[in-house]
């Protein structure tokens, strides 16, 4: 997409993450890695297709205790970047704390619209909810978590009306939301080159802004910042 706005320097720097971290590709490298190895050793049901999209796919782990908590994580990468299964480590700290886990991948921008990945996170939760029973996890405790780019769609999530949807959900279908490093005003990001993938103009970037939205239900929030 053709660049309109000007790039704003102290805008690129601060959200840049490429320009703070070094070695930002090995980061990715090991953390690749070592989920790896983690999926090799855990129950696990990998690339569950929730819709139509060759992206639209899921990982569930369950950690082997009855009607557990499930932990869905979406992963990060300004919308543009990143897979699921570089993030699978996340599972274990919480699999071993008696708490089931699903990443949920997506398609990517500009592949996408940033409002086609919202819509596909919603489906997924909603896949999730529906054939819960044949994955052995439970559908009563839902918990949706995400960092940077998921911890923005975590929000949206968090404001999503989900009888809107459909009238056979529940409206509380996320009992608790933890964004991490999420980005709930997207206008700024309007000005640094993180943009032009993300084919964002103003109007989508109000309508996907969490930051004016009101949560739907009474679900607790934990707003967090770090790596």
């Amino acid at each position: 997409m053709e660049r309109t706005i000007p790039v704003d320097p102290i805008l690129e720097k601060g959200y840049n993450v490429r320009l703070l971290v070094d070695n930002f590709d090995g980061l990715i490298s090991r953390w690749s890695d070592r989920s790896e190895k983690f999926r090799q050793n855990v129950d696990s049901s990998l690339n569950c297709q929730y819709g139509d999209g060759e992206k639209d796919k899921l990982d569930i782990f369950r950690c082997g205790e009855a009607n557990a908590p499930l932990f869905i994580f979406v992963h990060g990468g300004y919308w543009q970047r990143g897979d699921k299964s570089v993030y699978s480590f996340v599972a274990d700290s919480f699999i071993n704390s008696g708490i089931d886990v699903a990443l949920i991948g997506y398609q990517l921008c500009p592949g996408a619209s940033m409002t086609n990945i919202v819509e596909k996170i919603q489906e997924a939760i909603i896949w999730i909810w529906r054939n819960a029973e044949n994955y052995s996890i439970s559908k009563n405790r839902i918990n949706v978590s995400g960092h940077s780019a998921g911890g923005h769609i975590t929000g949206m999530i968090l404001a999503t009306d989900w009888h809107q949807i459909s009238n056979d959900l529940p409206k509380d279908i996320v009992k608790t939301g933890i964004p991490i490093s999420g980005l709930y005003q997207l206008e700024p990001i309007r000005e640094t080159t993180i943009a032009e993938a993300l084919g964002l103009d103003n109007k989508e970037s109000l309508a996907l802004s969490p930051h004016f939205f009101e949560p739907k239900t009474n679900a607790p929030i934990l707003v967090t910042l770090g790596g």
